[in-house]
């Protein structure tokens, strides 16, 4: 297994205050044609014990989504994890940033694009 996506960030993140660093993530494919969705499995309180859920996270940007939709569709198996929590203060759009990493035995590699100063 290697990466296929090294770093991608998510589009319309959301509840990221429930991730933690190098948590396994799950893809899906999205309603959109070659739109991949990001789940993540949380424990919600129970009265005994914690259970499980699935939320949802956000998207794969449309050029990441591109490469692995088909093998998103045929259930295809890839290890997603989250990289990287950017929190609101930090950023200039003032919402949080989710950043992950897609791998699987793909050999096409996206690699992240260089930074702008």
């Amino acid at each position: 297994m290697h990466p296929i996506i090294q770093r991608t960030e998510l589009l319309d993140a959301r509840n990221d205050r429930l991730l933690t660093m190098g948590q396994g993530l799950e893809l899906r494919p999205g309603d959109a044609t070659d739109q991949v969705q990001v789940w993540a499995e949380v424990a919600r309180p129970g009265f005994f014990r914690r259970r499980p859920r699935h939320v949802f996270i956000g998207q794969l940007g449309p050029e990441a989504a591109e490469q692995i939709h088909d093998g998103v569709k045929t259930g295809k198996f890839y290890r997603v994890r989250l990289v990287e929590l950017i929190p609101p203060h930090l950023r200039k759009r003032g919402s949080s940033g989710v950043i992950v990493s897609v791998w699987g035995e793909e050999t096409t590699v996206i690699r992240p694009a260089p930074e702008s100063r």
